[in-house]
């Protein structure tokens, strides 16, 4: 179907959008190379699991540059936003599939791209933790109920929707 088409392009920009946020708060160059690679589950988590120090990652720096950088907060929650609105859109338009599920799945994910950022707007830490939690588990199939599943969660929901 075209709009599962279009809607799964605007999830791979909004993962292409964000992963340059992630390594400019890490203070790394950006290239095509490195955003194409880390669009993959297992490099994404191997990257930014990489020590820093003693006692941080790669993924706490982005962390800590979103709770410090208002710029690179704003660019965060912006492309989250763009994508919640193409979401909307797309299910606006279609024929989603309510008998298995398909509109429970986009709503879902759209309440929690949205309660995910009115947290992260509050700008205290946990607010910014909640957001890197949302931010991980889009990047690498992580689950808070089941844990690493090596699925792409946003994927499987659009396609099973439409």
């Amino acid at each position: 179907m075209a709009l599962q088409a279009y809607l799964n392009d605007r999830y791979e920009d909004l993962r292409d959008e964000l992963i340059p946020q992630y390594l400019w708060a890490c203070n790394l160059p950006v290239d095509h190379d490195t955003v194409l690679s880390l669009g993959n589950q297992t490099e994404f988590k191997v990257f930014f699991k990489k020590p820093v120090n003693d006692s941080q990652d790669r993924w706490h720096l982005v962390a800590n540059e979103l709770e410090n950088s208002e710029e690179r907060f704003m660019a965060v929650l912006t492309a989250l936003r763009r994508f919640q609105t193409e979401l909307h859109v797309c299910v606006t338009l279609s024929a989603v599939n309510i008998e298995q599920g398909g509109f429970a799945r986009l709503r879902l994910l759209s309440q929690a791209l949205k309660r995910t950022r009115e947290q992260a707007v509050l700008k205290e830490y946990d607010g910014v933790k909640h957001l890197c939690k949302f931010l991980w588990s889009l990047h690498t199939g992580w689950s808070f109920v089941d844990g690493d599943t090596n699925t792409d969660h946003v994927s499987e929901s659009i396609r099973h929707s439409f």
